[in-house]
Order: C-alpha cells, then structure tokens, then sequence
C-alpha cells in the first residue's frame, strides 16, 4: 500500500468507530447527532498538542486508553460551557435539579459509553483484542492535559497517527471532539488486519 491508500484505509476504521460513538451519544442524550467524514493524519509527536487545537485554551476533556492488540488513546475535548449543558442534560433525564458546575462523573460515564462503542466496533471490524482504561476527565487547559501523555509517545516514537472527528448538537448548539491518537506499532497492525480482510 502507498501512503494514500493507507490513510484511506484508516479513515474507514475511523468512519465505522466514529459513527458508533456518535450513535452511542445520540441514545444517550436522546438527540440527534451530527457527524461528518473523519479526517486521519500522520503527525510529529511535537506538534500533537497544536493538532489538536490551542494549548492555552481550557476545555474540559476526557481520555481514555486502549490496550490489548492495539494500544492509543482515545482522547474527547468539549468548551466548558457545552460540559455542563452536556452532563445537566443527561442528569436531568434522571432526577430533577439545578447544577451549577460540571459533573465529572457524569461526563466520564457519557465517554465510557462512547468510547465503549467505538472500541467495540474496531476490535469486530479488525478481530482484534482491545480494552479500554476507566476514563480520566479535568477542565484545565489542553497543553497541561496532553503533556503527560505527548512526552510518553516521544520516548518511543517520531511520528503518530490522528483519528480526528467532531459530533455536532444542534438542539444544545454544542460540540464534542472526538480524537484517537494511534501509536506506529498499532497502526500496522491495523493496516494488516485491513489487508487480511481483502484477501478474503
């Protein structure tokens, strides 16, 4: 495969994942959810935090990783103001209340549930073995968030894989991020699968 049928390639892994975890979102919060064609990038450890939007900026933000066959992390970043609007939302479909600031608790069980169908649907369309971490969540500002995790992948690696998505609330006038950051081992193991799965 060249480089172009190799990111296709992907992209279609990153289509099936996504459009699971956007279903997964839809039940949840019992809206509808917009969701476009996923955009798959090859990109220098360095520059993962600028790939990924301002490092300044505060956004409240949830990560998950894989492990098993393939290992990444699966990374969800929401603007504080549509965090709260999210996580009330969903809490209000079960008690009646007033909340005055984000439920972290809420939010990392909303990602586990989205996480859960997007790794669910890679490890069935790859037959591969992968589980998923108990999500971590904070509102702080997205370089102090990825740090930990940008200088991890840059002992070992160059260069990672960016599985980018954005899921769109019209009703909540509210996005979410969608992110899986890949390391170079599992993306071959990806690519293998994939190839397998041609020859069949």
């Amino acid at each position: 495969m060249d480089d172009v049928e190799e990111l296709a390639s992907l992209k279609e892994v990153a289509t099936i994942a996504s459009g699971n975890a956007a279903t997964a979102l839809s039940k949840l919060m019992n809206q509808k959810v917009i969701v476009a064609v996923p955009s798959v990038t090859l990109v220098q450890v360095e520059k993962i935090i600028e790939e990924v939007g301002h490092g300044a900026r505060v956004s409240t933000t949830a990560l998950v990783r894989m492990e098993g066959d393939l290992h990444g992390v699966l990374f969800f970043t929401l603007d504080p103001i549509d965090a709260k609007d999210v996580t009330t939302d969903i809490i209000d479909k079960q008690v009646s209340g007033s909340f005055a600031d984000i439920n972290q608790e809420v939010l990392r069980e909303m990602v586990n549930i989205i996480a859960g169908a997007a790794v669910t649907s890679m490890s069935t369309f790859l037959a591969l073995q992968i589980t998923q971490s108990v999500p971590a969540s904070a509102t702080d500002m997205l370089g102090a968030v990825l740090d930990p995790f940008v200088a991890e992948l840059g002992d070992t690696f160059d260069k990672v894989i960016i599985e980018q998505e954005t899921f769109v609330i019209p009703a909540k006038g509210a996005s979410l991020k969608f992110l899986a950051i890949i390391d170079p081992p599992s993306t071959a193991t990806i690519l293998q699968k994939i190839a397998e799965k041609m020859q069949t």
